[in-house]
């Protein structure tokens, strides 16, 4: 099982934006509807008249002109957005920062509408203006408070031989015990598993059982590690899995948590740190990450899907 590990970085990375469940995707989303709403086709002249003394000023016209909405396709003013974008300071000429930059163009352009051709036909120059000044903001925001990565990826195979002295158990029907080692697995990377707590166990069962997943693992301490302080504190999330569907692969990273666990600050951080680490990996591959509670495990009656739904919320 192929396992992407990006490097931590000091280097701020739009990647850290694209999200549109996160704050910095959403608010790029909020802009593309508030300029849809600003983009009025009718602009205001101004007369230019001297007053009594000789200075001219403006004076507001009673009349209306149409605003001049040039008909410019909108994969050409997706590109310019993204060239706006790759301007902005902070930003470096790479090739995960253009993908990411493409991916915040589409977001503006989708919190836009169906209108999004004309208006930006139209009102190009703000939009870029007012997007590039949103990006730098957030990632003067982000540098401040959040955990970032460098757009850099190794691979790293999970291979390391696994010990345990815990008791062997040829198959995995019993309710969990932390002391047992379970074997049985149809899809499991390892022969042996074990788990911390009953989430977990549960959550491998359904991974075991799903006809998408060709492969899981339970993931051990440096397995995949993720960097979730600005002090460099590490965690690695309990399960990692491969799906494919369709002919297309997805990785996903799974949290499971006690429900008196799920809400804690720490639990928190690491999820939005992982949150922020699958962004980074994604200009490479698909990735997710999904935290887990106790309710929802024991709702979804071992059903991959449905885990998969409640941890989506």
């Amino acid at each position: 099982m192929p396992a992407f590990v990006a490097l931590l970085g000091r280097k701020i990375s739009v990647t850290v934006l694209v999200d549109s469940g996160t704050e910095g995707g959403g608010k790029v989303e909020a802009l593309g509807k508030a300029l849809a709403t600003e983009a009025d086709t009718e602009l205001r002249r101004t007369l230019l008249r001297p007053d009594e003394g000789g200075t001219v000023r403006g004076v507001q016209a009673e009349v209306t002109v149409e605003a001049l909405a040039l008909d410019i396709s909108l994969e050409s003013s997706r590109a310019g957005l993204v060239k706006a974008i790759m301007r902005a300071p902070s930003v470096r000429p790479e090739a995960g920062e253009a993908r990411a930059a493409q991916r915040l163009a589409d977001l503006l352009i989708d919190g836009m509408g169906t209108d999004a051709q004309k208006h930006l036909s139209a009102f190009w120059e703000r939009a870029a203006r007012r997007l590039t000044n949103l990006v730098t903001d957030q990632l003067k925001k982000v540098a401040n408070q959040d955990v970032v990565f460098s757009d850099e990826v190794k691979f790293q195979r999970l291979q390391k031989e696994r010990q345990t002295t815990k008791e062997h158990l040829g198959g995995h029907s019993e309710p969990h015990s932390k002391s047992v080692s379970y074997d049985g697995w149809k899809k499991c990377l390892y022969e042996y598993a074990w788990f911390d707590t009953s989430p977990e166990y549960k959550a491998a069962q359904a991974l075991d059982e799903a006809p998408n997943v060709v492969v899981w693992a339970r993931l051990h301490i440096k397995d995949l590690p993720i960097t979730w302080t600005q002090e460099g504190r590490e965690y690695n999330p309990d399960l990692v899995a491969i799906e494919e569907v369709n002919g297309q692969r997805t990785c996903w990273l799974i949290e499971t948590k006690m429900n008196k666990e799920a809400h804690a600050e720490d639990v928190r951080a690491k999820a939005k740190a992982a949150k922020t680490w699958a962004n980074t990996v994604n200009n490479n591959g698909k990735w997710h990450y999904i935290l887990l509670t106790e309710d929802d495990v024991n709702d979804a009656g071992l059903d991959w899907n449905q885990m998969k739904a409640f941890g989506a919320r």
